[in-house]
């Protein structure tokens, strides 16, 4: 009786041991360290039976407690099932070999920078520069079609202008555009005006004189929902109709809204302020792009980060008309939040066309149209992961386009190696009329160039 208590406590801690391990190892960066704790129970038990029995029974008392942990596992969390066809459909990327280089910083930014050692980690023919310095941390940028660039400021409440000095040379210096607003943060340019989203509404600014400094100013809307939780909004438009898609963050991890505009992209029509909202179920959109080849409006979405329970991956959503996105009840490919939603509930939301790993934290994304590139980097989405993939260091990664598809692996692209002191976050992606990629950093207060070695 004495053998069958010791080989059930046993048992009991292998199986403990394994379930406990491949949950902790299924949540997001940061809670590999408690690992320990399943993986002392398991050597308990295992040493408790083998003892007991010997090694032959421990070992399959070992295989079997695998075993049942596992199906127990997928019946827990099946949107982290523990199957071999599930692990294929995961969201991976290559674990290629990449090429170490430093950033180049031109000799008229030198004095501008503070010396550092600047290397990156690239996976393709490319090199990386730094642009230009700016005053404050940037949020969101965008180009117009004379190569100038608008940043925006949100700690200065400030929009920067960047004016090209030439196809290779860095920008001479950041000029004041405008100060004044409240933290803005997504910028678009369309007909000569640069429009500003702040949390609370969105404004457009003119230079009527053309003395490089906005001279003119124009309230599109100014009801947005502006009571706590994310701030920043980002912009876009279609080449289709004259309206402006504004993204509205959640203000909780998970929870039911009072007001339906928040988690949702809104329709904005500036010539009247109208908005309606155009898609929901979207926790924080994070990168905001529309595709003109594809008529396709991509999002990436920051998804929950659990507070404690297994949090939902992050996503790349393609936003349809009307489409509801499933936050805060479920998210990815018809995930169930568990205590939120339904199966029922979730079969009539969108699945996301890419889950990202937790704790991604996906910022700006752009496609390849229009870089002076090689053909499968034109034909490519870049996305921007400020915690790279399960933590880490941020990074940006390629996924190639199959038709009108995105393959299921991605490809390293550039990333942060983590040596010495150089701290590298990466905010917001854009293609230059040059054909060169262009990418904020928030770490360093800084643009960087990528071009390629042709």
């Amino acid at each position: 009786m004495k053998q069958r208590i010791q080989i059930g406590i046993g048992c009991a801690c292998l199986f403990i041991g394994w379930l406990g391990s491949f949950i902790l190892n299924s949540l997001a960066s940061g809670y590999e360290v408690y690992v320990l704790a399943p993986t002392l129970m398991i050597a308990f038990g295992l040493g408790l039976i083998w003892r007991t029995r010997g090694g032959k029974i421990a070992a399959l008392s070992l295989a079997f407690t695998a075993l049942l942990a596992v199906l127990t596992m997928n019946q827990l969390y099946p949107e982290r099932a523990l199957s071999i066809p599930a692990i294929k459909k995961r969201f991976q990327t290559t674990a290629e070999e990449g090429r170490r280089i430093p950033v180049l910083v031109p000799e008229s930014l030198r004095t501008q920078v503070i010396e550092q050692d600047r290397h990156l980690s690239v996976y393709a023919d490319i090199e990386v520069s730094l642009y230009a310095q700016l005053p404050g941390t940037p949020a969101d940028m965008v180009f117009t079609d004379s190569g100038q660039l608008f940043v925006s400021i949100p700690n200065l409440g400030a929009i920067y202008l960047l004016t090209p000095a030439g196809t290779t040379a860095p920008a001479p210096g950041a000029s004041l555009y405008f100060v004044g607003l409240d933290r803005p943060s997504g910028v678009l340019y369309r007909d000569h005006t640069l429009y500003v989203a702040e949390p609370g509404g969105i404004v457009g600014l003119r230079d009527l004189n053309n003395d490089q400094v906005a001279d003119h100013v124009l309230e599109i809307l100014d009801n947005l929902p502006d009571d706590g939780g994310h701030w920043r909004r980002y912009l876009a438009a279609t080449s289709d109709d004259t309206a402006l898609y504004v993204s509205i963050g959640s203000r909780c991890d998970a929870c039911e809204e009072p007001d339906p505009r928040r988690g949702s992209i809104l329709k904005v029509f500036p010539a009247t302020g109208k908005a309606d909202i155009f898609a929901s179920g979207l926790r924080n959109v994070g990168g905001f792009y529309f595709q003109n080849n594809r008529q396709q409006l991509w999002v990436t979405e920051n998804g929950r980060v659990g507070n404690g329970a297994a949090p939902a991956a992050d996503e790349i959503n393609i936003v349809k008309a009307g489409g509801d996105y499933g936050w805060p009840y479920c998210g990815g490919a018809y995930r169930v939040e568990r205590g939120l939603g339904t199966a029922e509930r979730c079969s009539q939301a969108l699945p996301s066309v890419v889950d990202l790993p937790p704790g991604s934290q996906p910022a700006g994304l752009i496609s390849g149209v229009g870089l002076s590139a090689p053909d499968s980097y034109r034909d490519s989405l870049y996305v921007v992961l400020t915690e790279g993939i399960n933590g880490g260091y941020g990074r940006i990664i390629r996924i190639p386009f199959n038709g009108d598809s995105l393959e299921k692996e991605a490809l390293e692209f550039v990333k942060a190696d983590g040596q010495g002191s150089f701290s590298w976050k990466p905010g917001q992606i854009r293609t230059g009329p040059d054909g060169d990629l262009y990418v904020s950093d928030e770490a360093a207060n800084a643009i960087y160039r990528i071009h390629w070695r042709q």
